[in-house]
């Protein structure tokens, strides 16, 4: 099997990217959905959706019980499976806001990237938009990400979160020098197409 073009590896990784960002996207709607219920049922009192979108004083978590907190919990739809719970405040909603809308943004990046890369002409302008799109979210990220780590937790050091900050910083950088190889790549697509 080919790696670009029609019927190609791209094509099915394009899928498969589609997929995630479908999962994303529905995740990201569904949790901000929950967010405002719970803010809603919070601030005046009522029980909407309660037994999908819990708020209260107490959450039990495993054995124990946790009070002194506003703590929510949501669970998927149609079901009693747990989706997201913790301590309901801004921190952890602006930290599950960006962190939903950039993998949502990513991966719709990445699946027309892929899809544009299925298409019989490789080099097309197309791709290069998409590219540059991607490096630039990866790339806005980074300080966003470092805001979002400095007001949520402050005194926390975590490898991890710059590790992830690192990585997409560098796959930012990695994909604008990319996308001046799809430049030159045009550029002489279009040179051979007028010498034909």
């Amino acid at each position: 099997m080919k790696l670009l073009g029609n019927n190609s590896i791209s094509a099915t990784i394009s899928w498969i990217l589609f997929f995630l960002f479908l999962l994303f996207a529905f995740h990201f709607i569904y949790e901000m959905f929950g967010y405002g219920i719970s803010y809603y049922n919070l601030k005046t009192g009522n029980k909407i959706l309660y037994n999908t979108f819990y708020v209260g004083n107490t959450i039990d978590w495993g054995n124990t019980t946790a009070t002194g907190n506003t703590y929510f919990r949501f669970k998927y739809p149609f079901s009693d499976q747990q989706m997201v719970t913790g301590v309901f405040s801004l921190e952890m909603f602006l930290n599950q806001l960006l962190q939903f809308s950039f993998y949502t943004l990513f991966f719709f990046s990445a699946f027309k990237i892929f899809n544009g890369m299925s298409q019989e002409i490789l080099f097309n302008q197309n791709v290069i938009q998409w590219l540059k799109r991607f490096s630039l979210l990866n790339i806005i990220f980074v300080p966003l990400s470092v805001l979002n780590w400095l007001y949520n937790f402050k005194s926390h050091f975590s490898l991890d979160i710059l590790l992830i900050i690192f990585i997409h910083f560098l796959l930012g950088i990695m994909v604008y020098f990319i996308v001046e190889f799809f430049k030159k790549g045009m550029d002489l697509q279009h040179q051979a197409d007028l010498t034909i």
